[in-house]
């Protein structure tokens, strides 16, 4: 995560560029992440450029060798709800805000939340979500994160 205005960018401590810099910091000219005194405790400061170079260094010596290659753009992700429902699912509370006059008969009003309903479903739906990938790399019998 590049840091703005600056020449840092944070980076997890599972991320492959932190387990690399802690073994082989020298050869970047740089402090091994491990080392550093950090408020925050799952992140690093790295400086940018030796992030770069710790990529390049990483798609070089591994990835190239690899024999094994994934396209993400054949990557799909499923989102759902815990509960397992469906976005479009529409609890009885949904209808507090349905303007009603009272007069209305069982068929009108039946009618009403079904506009209303139709008007729900398709606003636009805001949700967070973090993501997370895991991946392993396998040489020459040797597992690599």
């Amino acid at each position: 995560m590049s840091v703005p205005d600056t020449e840092i960018v944070m980076v997890h401590l599972e991320h492959p560029v932190v387990q690399l810099l802690d073994k082989k910091f020298q050869d970047f000219g740089t402090v091994a992440p491990s080392d550093q005194v950090s408020n925050t405790p799952n992140w690093r400061q790295v400086p940018k450029n030796v992030f770069e170079r710790a990529c390049q260094w990483l798609r070089d010596n591994i990835l190239s060798k690899s024999s094994k290659t994934f396209d993400l753009s054949q990557l799909t992700i499923n989102i759902g709800k815990v509960d397992g429902s469906k976005f479009t699912d529409l609890t009885a509370g949904c209808f507090s805000d349905m303007k009603i006059s009272g007069s209305e008969n069982v068929a009108d009003m039946n009618d009403k939340k079904t506009q209303y309903a139709n008007i729900l479903v398709q606003m636009p739906y805001t949700i967070d979500i973090k993501l997370s990938l895991q991946y392993r790399l396998s040489m020459n019998g040797t597992t690599m994160y």
